[in-house]
């Protein structure tokens, strides 16, 4: 779709990536509760790469990141009334019926963070970089998750856990160090701005 170069290279530091996002998400005492999660967290993923491709195809013609920030976000809406509209008409409900104000504020702030600021600082370097180079960057997902839980949760890290997030880390670095595809005949660099 975007006639980006893949290397074997790459392809085989995001399998390792992949590999060591399974050893930090795995939990053999609970394997079985927590293979939905994995396979959640696994698909996650994917869906980010999907959305980074699809995404790069279309930034570069927009003149400002805000242009497409905020297109994305008046269709997330427009998807999400959809939703409720039809939960509706299905007779379920619509709002939940016990929120405590602090729940809607940190609703309301895990939006702007995550779906505007992060996004936002996401989408300025996808204009800048090719969607392999950028997608990299969810990889580390699982690993912020894992040390948010051990920082604020008290949440305890297993010796497979750590070896994970270091092979995340590694792989990370590979892909970031690599020298930049080749660019096709036809083709420019992302346009910066």
């Amino acid at each position: 779709i975007l006639r980006e170069r893949i290397t074997p290279g790459l392809v085989v530091l995001s399998t390792a990536a992949v590999g060591g996002i399974l050893l930090v998400v795995y939990d053999p005492p609970s394997i079985g509760a927590e293979a939905i999660g994995i396979a959640l967290t696994i698909a996650g993923i994917a869906c980010c790469a999907v959305y980074s491709v699809i995404t790069r195809r279309f930034i570069p013609d927009a003149t400002e990141t805000s242009q497409v920030v905020l297109s994305q976000q008046a269709f997330g809406l427009a998807f999400a009334l959809l939703l409720s509209l039809t939960v509706g008409l299905l007779g379920g409900a619509i709002l939940p019926t016990h929120v405590s104000p602090l729940g809607a504020a940190s609703a309301v702030l895990s939006g702007v963070l995550y779906y505007a600021g992060a996004y936002w600082l996401y989408l300025g370097a996808l204009r800048r970089v090719p969607a392999s180079i950028a997608a990299a960057s969810f990889y580390l997902i699982p690993i912020v998750g894992v040390t948010a839980g051990a920082i604020v949760l008290g949440e305890r890290l297993s010796a497979i856990q750590w070896v994970g997030a270091a092979v995340v880390l590694l792989a990370v670095l590979g892909i970031l160090l690599r020298p930049p595809p080749a660019i096709p005949a036809g083709l420019s660099r992302p346009a910066s701005g």
